[in-house]
Order: C-alpha cells, then structure tokens, then sequence
C-alpha cells in the first residue's frame, strides 16, 4: 500500500513535466489526453532507472539502450507475474498492453550510458 501511495504521488508530480517528455515518447498515442498519461507513465521509470541512463542504485539494471524486444519481454513478465518485483510489477500493469509497446521502443532509443 505505501509504494502505491508513494508511486501514485510520483505519477502526479511527473503529469506536470509531461511537456519535456511528450514530443518524444508519446507520439504513438492517438489523443492529447492519453500522450500525458503515457508520458507521465515513462517519467515514472526515470525515478529509479535515470532519466540520463544510469540508475540510482547499482541494484537496479540499466535499461536505456536495451533492445526493444528484450524490454516488451521484460514488461510482459512482470505483468504475467513470470518474474516478481514488486515495483516492476505495479509498473507493469500500469502500463495497459497497447502501451508496454512503445514504452519498450521509446526507452531502446535511448543512449546507453558512458562510463563514468
């Protein structure tokens, strides 16, 4: 209950920064309405993951740059319950099935990190 609470706070401060974001990661999206939520939805990876590519802790994977059909895969495991974490699993199924898609394109696109 407390990282939904504590995710569903991140979404609505992310909806505000939707702008920064939309152009590039929800053009897929048919109307202005649902590009800010999957925009919002992408903003919310960048919390742990990074929004330059590298993550916040060593215990969570680098994705940018990842191969999209490895991401899809990833996304559907996790909402299928085939793999377990829970924060990705909450994610996941935030995610409806038309959008784990575009959400695994827009991050493929991203540059892998340079080493620090």
């Amino acid at each position: 209950m407390r990282i939904q609470m504590v995710f569903g706070c991140l979404a609505v401060v992310s909806a505000l920064a939707v702008p920064a974001v939309r152009a590039n990661a929800a053009e897929a999206a048919p109307d202005p309405t649902t590009q800010r939520e999957f925009g919002a939805k992408l903003l919310v990876c960048n919390v742990c993951h990074g929004d330059n590519g590298v993550p916040k802790s060593a215990a969570i994977p680098i994705i940018a740059g990842q191969q999209e059909t490895y991401l899809a895969k990833q996304l559907e495991d996790f909402r299928s319950g085939h793999r377990n974490f829970e924060i990705m699993t909450w994610m996941a199924n935030t995610l409806t099935p038309a959008e784990q898609g575009p959400a695994a394109g827009y991050v493929a696109k991203k540059s892998w990190p340079a080493k620090a």
